[in-house]
């Protein structure tokens, strides 16, 4: 007599959904990025990337986006997120910050001193932190100077020398406006 094959019950993880699949992932680049892991936290956006999840995201996740993609070294990528948030959120407490980085990084890894004018002065308008407002002040009159804009880098530099008369970026400012 041959005793009965008793085989033991095949137990499978269920599938999950797309959905879910997706929240876990939007859950593990948020995770990194506060970990300051910003090129794993890029990585781990996965196909379309940031501009994928910016498309309905909140005004903090279009800000963690945006570090993530600055920090990672995608500046183009970066610029596009800061701006959209600005454009989205020209009320949030961040924005003149927002417009303050936006400006630094088309100034100095995107050469593109135009555009970082704009941002620059509309960071004034927006307005930041004490602390920053000389830095802030001296990059607007350096953008002008590098765009080209003479009159408007002298007007800027006439700008920073009243308000920072013995400012730590004076130098710079004077030779710029010239």
């Amino acid at each position: 007599v041959t005793a009965p094959v008793v085989t033991a019950p095949v137990v499978t993880a269920p599938t999950p959904s797309p959905r879910a699949a997706r929240v876990s992932a939007s859950d593990a680049w948020r995770a990194l990025a506060a970990q300051r892991e910003f090129q794993r936290a890029y990585e781990a956006l996965g196909p379309g990337g940031a501009e994928a999840r910016a498309r309905d995201a909140t005004a903090d996740d279009l800000l963690a986006l945006g570090e993530v993609a600055h920090r990672s070294r995608h500046y183009a990528e970066a610029a596009e997120l800061y701006a959209r948030f600005i454009t989205a959120h020209g009320d949030h407490a961040q924005a003149g910050m927002v417009a303050f980085t936006l400006g630094r990084l088309q100034l100095d890894q995107l050469a593109s001193p135009v555009d970082a004018a704009r941002s620059l002065d509309r960071a004034q308008r927006l307005g930041v932190a004490r602390y920053l407002q000389e830095d802030l002040a001296a990059r607007l009159v350096e953008a002008r100077a590098r765009s080209g804009d003479a009159a408007g880098a002298r007007a800027a530099a006439d700008a920073y020398l009243r308000a920072f008369p013995d400012g730590r970026r004076a130098a710079d400012v004077r030779r710029w406006a010239e």
